[in-house]
């Protein structure tokens, strides 16, 4: 099992609110505009509840918004940050069964400083240390919270996630059902590129019942209740039929809905948005400050045109998790290293990951030590991170003191920077020696001399 580092005392958070009318709805534009809200809902079973109606007005602040996020001239504070990470948290909300279990959760992470963006999927087995209470899925998170003192469950979540992955969340959003399905029919639906034609026969559809839903492979355009089918299927066939599958799924509607909601027709469509926000507002909590709005707006502009990654957390083979039963025999997934260093450490450097994978590079691991399987284990977190490792052994010389590379690609400044970090590494300035040359390459069918483009030795 599992033995997690016993969590640091959390520091308080802001507490949340329900947006108000006249002071928060506009922060939801930003939420939406770079690709984060209305997708937290998706996993939900069950038909969501009536809640009361409030009007919505579009206000004079909006439109000077708009107009500086326009011209960019508005310095920001926000804007000066390395980083920024806001937690996403869907959950069924009153009426539903286990209302509050977040199903969904996204963690958008972004470089106001480039506009680049990841969305990282956390999926909901995620096994995940809970102050006083011990490993906890993380989708329960948010429900213990809540059952603790109403309202809090959101903070929880965020603060134990916080610790888990050692990230700084700067805000939250927890949204429920049913405005997700209200804003897609708002916008008059979304067009999807459905990649994998899929059957699901067990999709639910009601108390103790289910029906058979398909999707034929192709772009579609899809309404609210037929997109909230899509990114919730989790039976389907054709490779469709796994969590893993349908938040890449959540992730391709969560770009579409950004990309709909930041066409000139919506953004200067005053009933459209009025219909959005008196949607929305009834739906979501957040303790993003308004004070911060101007700041995130001019930053959402910056994500305009770029490539917003898209990575999710899972146990395949080349992953950083790994399948668990817990003692009560539920299934979970728990880190490959049991003290979630690595999946720390994943989340902490995903700008740095996304470089890594645009250099491609190889690498051979040599262990130079007599620690068994430590060349393995280096190889998994290595392959994690988009480096591919071409062969992993044993160093000709087992008496190694230090971690060293060397570097042969003289170009890969990133990958270099990365494992020279990552296992504290010191760089050589010298060639590799014949005999660790000869260990580190591969032969290929041609009969070639394959050679890596960098050689780690694992020292003690």
């Amino acid at each position: 099992m599992v033995t997690p580092n016993p969590p640091a005392p959390l520091p308080p958070r802001a507490a949340p609110s329900r947006l108000k009318r006249t002071r928060r709805w506009w922060i939801i534009f930003f939420i939406l505009g770079i690709c984060f809200a209305a997708l937290s809902v998706l996993s939900w079973n069950d038909n969501s509840a009536q809640s009361e109606e409030t009007g919505a007005s579009v206000h004079l602040p909006f439109l000077r918004s708009i107009e500086s996020w326009l011209t960019g001239m508005k310095k920001s504070s926000l804007a000066k940050e390395e980083r920024l990470n806001f937690l996403i948290l869907g959950q069924g909300g009153t009426g539903h069964e286990g209302p509050y279990l977040t199903d969904t959760i996204i963690l958008i992470s972004i470089r106001p400083k480039t506009g680049d963006v990841v969305m990282l999927s956390i999926p909901r087995d995620l096994a995940v240390p809970v102050p006083g209470l011990g490993l906890r899925k993380v989708n329960a998170v948010n429900a213990v919270g809540e059952s603790q003192e109403a309202g809090s469950g959101a903070a929880l979540a965020a603060n134990v996630i916080e610790q888990t992955f050692a990230v700084p969340i700067a805000g939250y959003v927890r949204i429920d059902f049913k405005g997700f399905v209200e804003l897609v029919n708002i916008l008059g639906g979304v067009d999807i590129n459905v990649e994998n034609a899929f059957i699901d026969p067990n999709y639910p559809s009601g108390a103790d019942s289910v029906m058979t839903i398909s999707f034929t492979a192709g772009e579609q355009h899809m309404d609210g209740e037929l997109v909230l089918k899509y990114v919730r299927s989790r039976h389907g066939s054709n490779g469709e039929g796994s969590d893993f599958a349908r938040a890449r799924r959540q992730q391709q509607v969560l770009l579409a809905l950004r990309d709909k909601l930041f066409r000139f027709s919506t953004l200067f469509s005053p009933g459209k948005i009025a219909a959005i926000i008196n949607s929305l507002e009834k739906n979501i909590e957040t303790n993003i400050p308004t004070s911060q709005f101007d700041d995130l707006l001019l930053i959402a502009r910056r994500t305009e045109g770029r490539t917003i990654a898209q990575r999710v957390l899972d146990s395949s083979p080349e992953g950083i998790l790994r399948d668990e039963i817990g003692l009560d025999g539920a299934y979970l997934l728990v880190p490959v290293d049991a003290n979630y260093g690595t999946l720390a450490r994943f989340v902490q450097n995903l700008f740095a990951y996304e470089d890594l994978r645009s250099e491609s590079a190889t690498i051979s691991i040599l262990n130079g030590t007599n620690e068994t399987g430590l060349a393995s284990n280096a190889s998994m977190e290595i392959s994690s991170v988009g480096i591919n490792v071409l062969k992993k052994g044993n160093a000709p010389s087992r008496n190694w003191h230090e971690s060293v590379i060397f570097d042969l690609s003289n170009a890969k400044t990133a990958t270099r920077a990365h494992l020279a970090a990552a296992f504290h590494a010191r760089l050589m300035t010298t060639p590799p020696p014949k005999e660790i040359l000869n260990a580190a390459v591969v032969a290929a069918e041609s009969s070639e001399i394959q050679a890596p483009d960098f050689i780690l030795i694992l020292g003690k």
